[in-house]
């Protein structure tokens, strides 16, 4: 009976460790990973140069009302721990390397309808950067709120970068 007890207690032991390995996990390991595959040394140089910062508010006035906001991942959006925001007209912001930009856009915004908004695309300008935004409908979330998912890529002309996105827009 106690050599039962033991082989149980060991199993579970085994069972609980393995499931450690859940989403909250991959989402930290996501978060880490904001950028995609490219040499060590061609990484770093670029998240000095390209560093995205996080926000969660905008400066007063800038962002009221209907918006749009994007996180690197699902926990931060949630957080509200934002690396872009627009109020879907003239605003747009972005902070990188801890400096706020505000951001015009460059080529016009693209939105191709269907039933839902499912494909946003936006190419925008600010203090010698180039932010393309690509992102695909993935959900909605109420009666005022799609959920989004792609790229943000931020070139300064020499260095470009691109991080994951996942965010909402709407009012």
């Amino acid at each position: 009976m106690k050599q039962i007890l033991t082989y149980i207690t060991i199993c579970l032991v085994f069972f609980f460790a393995c499931s450690n390995n859940s989403e909250a996990n991959i989402n930290n390991r996501l978060r880490q990973d904001t950028s995609f595959e490219k040499s060590d040394e061609t990484a770093n140089a670029t998240e000095k140069a390209l560093q995205l910062d996080t926000f969660s508010k905008a400066p007063a006035g800038l962002i009221d009302g209907c918006e749009a906001g994007f996180a690197t991942d699902s926990l931060n959006y949630a957080a509200g721990l934002m690396i872009y925001m627009s109020n879907l007209g003239e605003n747009r912001l972005i902070k990188i390397n801890n400096h706020f930009i505000l951001l015009k856009e460059l080529g016009g915004k693209k939105k191709e309808k269907a039933d839902t908004d499912k494909i946003y695309t936006e190419t925008l300008t600010g203090e010698g950067y180039t932010i393309t935004i690509k992102t695909g409908w993935l959900k909605n979330d109420g009666d005022e709120l799609s959920i989004y998912v792609g790229t943000i890529e931020i070139t300064d002309g020499k260095k470009k970068r691109i991080y994951r996105v996942f965010g909402g827009i709407g009012c």
